[in-house]
């Protein structure tokens, strides 16, 4: 008996094909259910009515139903594609590539784009939102591999700038600066 990931697999057991399907689909069906939660979240801001403009769960709610409609997509489409070639792994996933394993320096990104949200969220109220939007916008970008470094930092400020004078001009809402 062959042991993988901890699961049996064998006549009996899962087969290998059952274990990448299920991997597959529960880390959509997890953004799925972190999604509904945020537009749970949403829902209980403030409405306003259509005269008095956008209320501050318009766009929460808006990403959180586009965030769990792509999930589930994802997951029917997954489904959909192990339905199809369930006898037989095909050739492409029958050996270990690239794609398939994560580097450290991508999870080195991860972890700055993690960290820089965190810390942003943590400055708003300290610094304001120019500032902060500044550095996460210069952060990001960095990461991305913007270069040179002064072309990340001017997008970052007008990039900052344009959101902080859309929102604060355009739409009336109230920034700390």
């Amino acid at each position: 008996m062959m042991y993988r990931a901890c699961v049996p697999v064998g006549p009996h057991f899962w087969t290998e094909r059952q274990i990448q399907l299920i991997a597959r689909i529960v880390f959509p069906f997890g953004i799925a259910i972190l999604a509904v939660a945020y537009g749970l979240t949403a829902y209980g801001l403030p409405r306003m009515g259509l005269q008095e403009g956008f209320g501050p769960g318009l766009f929460p709610g808006l990403i959180a139903c586009l965030v769990v409609t792509l999930a589930l997509i994802e997951i029917v489409s997954r489904f959909v594609a192990y339905r199809k070639h369930q006898g037989a792994i095909p050739e492409s996933e029958a050996t270990t590539s690239d794609t398939d394993s994560i580097n450290i320096q991508d999870f080195f990104n991860v972890a700055i784009i993690a960290g820089a949200v965190i810390a942003t969220v943590i400055a708003i109220p300290l610094i304001g939102f120019v500032p902060a939007g500044t550095a996460i916008v210069f952060a990001l970008s960095i990461v991305m591999g913007t270069r040179p470094i002064w072309k990340s930092l001017v997008i970052a400020f007008f990039t900052s700038g344009l959101v902080y004078l859309i929102f604060a001009k355009g739409f009336n809402v109230l920034f700390a600066f």
